[in-house]
């Protein structure tokens, strides 16, 4: 990977977060709270060359089947 740093680069135009919260098919209560919802953050990058990603990365440990 050390080369792979040294050669490549890219140039990020934009990037941008926003909230992707998913509700679950049955609520749970799990310690002294209910769960009625997996909150997740969804990322979009787009490149100088016009290339688009997307990722997504969960805000909370994975508590149930239904969780990524």
């Amino acid at each position: 990977f050390d080369a792979l740093k040294e050669t490549f680069s890219v140039d990020v135009a934009a990037a941008e977060a926003r909230p992707l919260n998913v509700p679950l098919a049955a609520p749970f209560t799990i310690a002294s709270s209910r769960l009625e919802a997996v909150a997740n953050v969804a990322v979009r990058v787009e490149l100088s060359s016009g290339a688009v990603g997307w990722g997504e990365a969960p805000l909370h440990h994975p508590v149930t089947a239904e969780d990524q």
